[in-house]
């Protein structure tokens, strides 16, 4: 006799559950009891407003230790930043280089043992992946290295182009921090 699978029992396990009472949020004659709300206290000072996103200040990585980071292992500088997207990019494109240089390798390896004249083509192909590789390790550096010199830069920077008599009027703004 076959098993069922888990999620098969699961489904129907859940399907035969008794429905119980309508959530509290869900039923519109319930309410809460209303609660004055306290008075406000005078001699204390207000809070301060949050500070946007774009002010607030990274981690601080050096340009050259993220770059230097990003050569070893790429995506470890954009990691450090908290660029992680980018790292897992460089860490993805520098799995598939290194995997395809090995298998070109071995394959080439396995030609030749067989006296194949295709394993000369098979070192080109393995020679193309490991250069994409040390391409991958030099982009990662500058990267690192360029994320680090503007990671405190404000990310709310515009631009507003209109027209004017005299033909286009731009305006760049770029909000700076408060001392």
């Amino acid at each position: 006799m076959r098993q069922a699978a888990p999620g098969v029992l699961l489904t129907l396990g859940l399907a035969l559950l008794p429905i119980g009472a309508p959530l509290m949020a869900q039923d519109s004659v319930a309410t809460a009891p209303a609660v004055p709300a306290p008075a406000p206290d005078t001699t204390k000072p207000a809070p301060s407003a949050p500070r946007p996103d774009s002010l607030v200040r990274r981690p601080h990585v050096s340009p050259l230790g993220a770059l230097w980071r990003s050569f070893l292992i790429p995506g470890w500088g954009q990691a450090r930043l908290g660029r992680n997207v980018t790292a897992a990019v460089f860490v993805t494109t520098e799995g598939i280089c290194l995997g395809m240089t090995l298998k070109a390798e071995q394959e080439r390896k396995w030609l030749r043992a067989m006296n194949d004249p295709r394993g000369e083509s098979k070192a080109k192909e393995a020679q193309d992946w490991l250069v994409l590789l040390v391409f991958n390790h030099l982009i990662s550096g500058l990267e690192a290295f360029a994320a680090a010199h503007l990671a405190n830069f404000p990310g709310d920077l515009g631009l507003e182009v209109t027209p004017s008599p005299s033909g286009l009027h731009a305006e760049v703004t770029l909000p700076l921090p408060r001392p």
